[in-house]
């Protein structure tokens, strides 16, 4: 039964195998992938939304919030479809994933949760192996071998047979679609390209998704073999084409800004807006913002600077950046006055957000997957006085991340997830805001916009 004990344990571990091993990460032996069938099982009874398979994109993104809520760590929708096979992905969940799971669920950690069950030395053993030792066997032997090739042969046939005169199923998703792109223009908006071969898929629909964002996913025919989708903000996306709600591949798309540009931030369009660049600051037309405040009365609008483009070998686990910003004049319902300064990058982005010392409460610092809620922490540093020139800075350096204002270290977080290259900034404002000079360091590259004086 050697055999079949082999060919138990290579279907259990198909959906969880190991390529990427470092300290966030540990490879799963048969022992660990037992206990995180354990774990997601009692999730989904401690849900009780039925079966998992039976999950939409929807669901995962309420999942998502429910876990931010109980236990403050945001693991993004994505996150749990790979925990749950919806999406291919080939590395075995971080230590961090797994304890944030154990702990919605009411365990300390991962290491609780599975110290709260029997070891799995004491799981049903494999069947024994039986061995013949009568004497009529070493008689029939001959017989029995070509008997069981020719019913082996038989089944063998009838298997052909039956999966040819099946419809097509879905095959490995991420050989098959052939999908990925390529930008017609520089700069915004871009329209990009994508190519794709859905010959070999069946499904009720297909789409491809634009990035995360689930309100940008366009329903594709899968006759054909391009796509064209405009992007009307750059960036670093990751584009998805889908079978109903199924993942079939993904890949990256860039599309870099050409330079700074200004946009007052709407779905599906933004507005744009000219952006004047004076003493090393940069600056919008007051009266086409005054506009786009009256042109949306019942909301606050945000204002958005932002440039995307190749600043060299400059990551997010080692990198300074300043910036002068300020709050000329809040939009007329924005009463917290809040503005951010947003790191972009290949995998994610990092947050830092500001408001008036009233609206802290409100505030929310984003690494990665990490969220750092101001209701369930002490934000009050975030306070500035927003109406005057502040110099905000972000240092990031041996897994440790601290704020800088006017010059003074004002909050410190553990940063261990780094969202990859940066590829951007973006400053967001709830009003008529302004930045002056930027500066950003990494370790083997230096990318300088000057700052006052220089």
């Amino acid at each position: 039964m050697q055999k079949s004990r082999k060919v138990r344990f290579l279907i259990d571990s198909i959906p969880y195998k190991l390529a990427q091993v470092g300290s966030n990460y540990f490879p799963m032996n048969t022992s660990d992938e037992y206990y995180l069938r354990l774990l997601k099982s009692q999730v989904e009874s401690f849900l009780g939304w039925g079966s998992s398979p039976t999950w939409t994109s929807r669901d995962f993104t309420e999942l998502s919030e429910r876990i931010l809520e109980t236990t403050g760590v945001n693991l993004s929708a994505t996150t749990l479809k790979r925990i749950w096979g919806r999406v291919n992905y080939q590395s075995a969940p971080s230590t961090q994933t797994l304890d944030t799971l154990a702990a919605y669920i009411g365990h300390d950690n991962w290491r609780v949760f599975r110290n709260s069950f029997p070891p799995t030395d004491h799981l049903p053993a494999p069947e024994p192996e039986y061995s013949f030792r009568r004497p009529v066997f070493a008689i029939l032997k001959p017989f029995v071998w070509f008997g069981g090739m020719g019913i082996f042969l038989l089944a063998a046939l009838l298997l052909w047979l039956n999966v040819s005169s099946t419809p097509k199923r879905l095959p490995d998703p991420v050989k098959s679609p052939g999908f990925f792109s390529s930008p017609v223009a520089k700069g915004i908006p871009n329209t990009v390209i994508f190519h794709y071969d859905l010959s070999c898929f069946t499904a009720d629909s297909f789409s491809i998704q634009q990035s995360w964002d689930d309100r940008r996913r366009e329903r594709i025919d899968p006759g054909n073999f391009t796509h064209t989708s405009v992007y009307y903000t750059p960036g670093y996306f990751r584009a998805k084409i889908l079978a109903n709600d199924q993942v079939l591949a993904e890949h990256d798309v860039y599309v870099p800004s050409d330079g700074w540009m200004a946009f007052i931030d709407r779905f599906p369009q933004p507005q744009y807006l000219a952006v004047s660049e004076h003493e090393h600051s940069f600056s919008v037309d007051k009266q086409q913002l005054a506009e786009a405040e009256n042109r949306y009365p019942d909301e606050i609008p945000s204002l958005c600077y932002i440039l995307v483009e190749d600043f060299g070998e400059v990551f997010s686990d080692d990198f300074e950046l300043e910036t002068n910003m300020k709050m000329e004049k809040p939009f007329r319902n924005a009463v917290c006055g809040r503005m951010s300064m947003v790191v972009m990058c290949s995998e994610g982005r990092i947050v830092i957000p500001f408001s008036v010392p009233g609206c802290v409460g409100e505030l929310k610092i984003r690494c990665g997957e990490t969220e750092i809620d101001g209701k369930s922490h002490d934000l009050s540093a975030l306070g500035i006085p927003v109406e005057e020139w502040n110099l905000i800075g972000l240092k990031v350096k041996d897994r440790q991340a601290e704020i800088w204002v006017n010059g003074q270290p004002v909050y410190h977080f553990p940063a261990q997830n780094f969202p990859g290259k940066i590829i951007g900034l973006r400053y967001r404002f709830e009003g008529e805001g302004t930045i002056r000079g930027v500066k950003l360091t990494g370790r083997e590259a230096v990318a300088i916009y000057p700052m006052p004086g220089t």
